[in-house]
């Protein structure tokens, strides 16, 4: 498809301030490796960050952009971060502290309604397309990423801002690897992530790398504690398959075509919807997430705040929302404040529960024992 009509403007948008500032923030350490040899082109990533709501959203082809599946946060078809299109075109992001981008004075800036992954996602289905886009337009976002691309064709390519300006990495044949630092700016002997040293050595003895060798490589270079890899995917650009693991638990993996699945219609789930019962290691995060926040929350600016957070994570996490916060929790802190003596506290934290758990007793037991005792009074 031909480059589709962009919109301009002579200076640097206040969207995408926003937009580099949450890839920068929310995609910390990613781990992105893509191969090729002609019969396979694979691709894949361990998505690393602090935010725990991510979304996988379907967005079928209209007459003039192409299907994709990408992956977002916080919200449905969200600020997408990567994915790939229903003609096998990959593209992703590394977050990079500040490259010196600076804009060209022969260039305008890209001022599309969505970001250039998802841009690119919609509208090319080649490696050669999505350099021209860059090569073409002023990418503010380049000040703090990096974007591998690669095409079923077998072209991978890692676009980013050096030292020397805008460089493109090509790759016929072979693997690349993408992490956190800007390439060209380093000597072979001078890598400065661990990350990438494992990958390379383990991809330099690997003749013909299977889906199955890159799950391991992926589980070797997953990374846990304040930060975590919240998801994980191998990408199949032939034939349009993904593997998506979720919580760098290799061991459960959930697996769909593209094509089948954009039939579906247009959609977006939260990733962690599809990884059911949860595993140990993700509900003990997850609460500890929701506990730490609504705490924050509570001491630092009060109760409506705390119950303001629930409904944002609500709309965040949508169904899994009781993952983060849950009956049990809400009940537990009424029942402190109560003890306390914060009595009219308590009461909107019980009063709360019953209405967003309405089949949770012990809420509502507590809320009939505090009208009755002032009943008494």
């Amino acid at each position: 498809m031909s480059l589709l009509k962009l919109g301009y403007c002579s200076a640097l948008p206040l969207v995408w301030f926003i937009c580099v500032f949450m890839l920068h923030a929310h995609i910390c350490a990613c781990t992105i490796i893509m191969y090729s040899d002609g019969a396979n082109v694979l691709a894949a990533n361990n998505e690393d960050s602090e935010m725990p709501f991510t979304w996988l959203s379907f967005t079928p082809s209209t007459d003039s952009s192409y299907g994709y599946v990408s992956f977002s946060y916080n919200l449905p078809f969200g600020f997408c971060q990567g994915g790939m299109n229903e003609k096998g075109l990959f593209i992703d992001a590394n977050a990079l502290e500040s490259t010196g981008w600076i804009d060209s004075p022969n260039k305008q800036n890209y001022a599309g309604k969505v970001n250039e992954i998802e841009y690119s996602l919609a509208h090319f289905s080649s490696v050669g397309e999505v350099v021209g886009f860059f090569e073409t337009y002023d990418m503010p976002s380049l000040a703090n990423t990096k974007f591998p691309v690669g095409d079923a064709c077998g072209r991978t390519a890692v676009i980013e801002w050096s030292n020397h300006g805008l460089e493109t990495h090509y790759q016929g044949s072979g693997y690349q690897i993408s992490t956190n630092f800007v390439l060209a700016n380093y000597g072979s002997d001078e890598i400065p992530c661990y990350r990438y040293r494992l990958a390379d050595s383990i991809l330099s003895e690997c003749t013909v790398p299977t889906i199955g060798d890159l799950r391991n490589l992926l589980d070797l270079t997953h990374i846990e504690g304040e930060t975590d890899t919240y998801y994980s995917a191998i990408y199949d650009l032939v034939n349009c398959d993904i593997h998506l693991y979720f919580f760098h638990d290799y061991g459960r993996v959930y697996r769909f075509n593209i094509k089948s699945e954009l039939g579906k219609g247009k959609r977006s789930i939260p990733v962690s919807s599809l990884f059911r019962p949860y595993s140990n290691a993700y509900r003990v995060y997850a609460q500890g997430y929701g506990t730490k926040e609504l705490l924050n929350k509570l001491e630092t600016k009060g109760i409506d705040s705390a119950i303001s957070l629930y409904y944002a994570i609500k709309k965040w996490a949508g169904s899994e929302v009781s993952v983060f916060i849950d009956a049990a929790m809400v009940n537990s802190l009424g029942e402190a404040m109560l003890q306390q003596g914060f009595v009219d506290q308590a009461k909107s934290f019980f009063l709360f529960c019953t209405k967003e758990f309405p089949d949770y007793e012990p809420a509502q037991l507590n809320l009939n024992q505090i009208s009755s005792k002032k009943a008494d009074h």
